[in-house]
């Protein structure tokens, strides 16, 4: 069954958020898990999904309402 870890970092610097994504991501050893991030602006964003990348996580997002966007992170096989 799959999991879903969701972190709300709104209102936290790019690094923070970047930061509690790749905590998320290196704590987290099964392949069906899925990372959802709330981030506020598209730099948040940015910094979320590329310092996840190294993790083997691929990222995609969507415009939730205002400045809030939805990442989510994907384990790669």
């Amino acid at each position: 069954m799959q999991e879903t870890i969701k972190i709300d970092t709104r209102g936290m610097s790019c690094s923070q958020a970047s930061f509690q994504a790749k905590c998320a991501a290196i704590n987290n050893t099964e392949l069906d898990t899925v990372i959802e991030v709330l981030v506020s602006g598209h730099s948040s964003c940015e910094s979320v999904i590329r310092g996840c990348i190294k993790y083997g996580y691929e990222g995609t997002f969507e415009h939730i309402e205002n400045e809030d966007i939805l990442v989510t992170l994907i384990k790669k096989k």
